[in-house]
């Protein structure tokens, strides 16, 4: 992918991963249907060599001219979330099935805090979905009855489309530059 837009002089790369679990090199414990948040998330800082890799690929990409944008995360819900709220559904219990904010924000503190560091360092810009589905010291699982996510980490496709406005910003100066900078 390097070689693609250095070659084809892509003017805006979007950097997406699933940071947390390799900043701590482990998934949430007990995934599944029976995730407990009381067990406390994995954090251990395994994150020298994404960091080292990272850093080794904005570099390269700021010298070559290409905007970068880093993605973070949304909430690891830690649990398979359609089956975890038919279950609630069926128990009649509240669908609000999500781990305690407090979990979720332990759980990406270091993934965030590396990423911000480096969008500094390299002037990328961050987009950030987790004020999208956290608020109020909380996160949503369920939005209109509705799971937000179709397994334990991934959103649906029809949350994630409500979550475009955050691109838009992004890719309108992507595209004024391209036009500005064509003879």
């Amino acid at each position: 992918m390097r070689d693609l837009v250095a070659t084809r002089h892509v003017p805006l790369v979007f950097l997406v991963a699933y940071w947390p679990k390799y900043v701590h090199d482990a998934e949430l414990p007990n995934e599944g249907p029976y995730f407990d948040p009381l067990v406390p998330p994995p954090l251990e800082d395994r994150s020298a060599s994404v960091v080292e890799t990272l850093d080794r690929l904005m570099a390269e990409l700021t010298k070559q001219g290409t905007r970068i944008v880093l993605v973070m995360d949304v909430p690891e819900m830690g649990h398979y979330m359609p089956e975890a709220v038919a279950r609630a559904m069926m128990r009649g219990a509240p669908t609000d099935v999500a781990p305690p904010w407090s979990y979720i924000e332990k759980r990406q503190a270091l993934s965030r805090a590396i990423l911000t560091r480096l969008a500094s360092k390299y002037q990328a810009a961050i987009i950030d979905p987790l004020p999208s589905i956290c608020g109020n010291g909380h996160c949503d699982a369920v939005r209109n009855g509705l799971p937000i996510y179709k397994d334990a980490d991934h959103l649906t496709a029809t949350f994630a489309g409500s979550l475009g406005s955050l691109y838009v910003p992004l890719l309108s100066q992507a595209r004024q530059s391209l036009a500005t900078s064509r003879p």
